[in-house]
């Protein structure tokens, strides 16, 4: 009889650990959930609590940055240029490298990838050109 004791005692025992695991998980999760939230809400903590004001910041949106694609950039830099027959072509001068936005980066290394086989360009900032 204390052998099925033990045994009920130790599956009701993982059971509740299981339960107590999925429990956690949801609150996490709930977290993740709600931290935006809260973090957009932007409350004036010096005002008495009668007087507080609930505002929400709008951030002005700001376009990506300008990038070039830079292979060996500290011992001799060479920059991205051009294709030719599906490979890339790299330059010494900066001013002739092809720029990019920073929110193409991921097509940018897909493409380096599959065609180039170039596995150390790096993403360097390129200066605003003025028209």
């Amino acid at each position: 009889m204390n052998i099925i004791y033990v045994m009920l005692g130790a599956v009701l025992g993982a059971t509740v650990l299981v339960v107590l695991c999925l429990v956690a998980g949801l609150l996490v999760a709930l977290l993740y959930r709600l931290a935006p939230i809260v973090q957009a809400i932007d409350i004036d903590l010096a005002a008495p609590l009668w007087v507080t004001k609930w505002r929400r910041i709008e951030l002005p949106e700001q376009p990506a940055p300008t990038v070039a694609l830079c292979r060996q950039p500290v011992a001799d830099a060479e920059y991205f240029h051009a294709v030719a027959h599906g490979l890339p072509m790299f330059t010494k001068r900066k001013g002739q490298a092809l720029t990019f936005s920073l929110a193409d980066r991921l097509a940018i290394g897909m493409y380096f990838r599959k065609y180039g086989g170039e596995d150390s360009v790096f993403v360097v900032y390129a200066e605003e050109r003025k028209p």
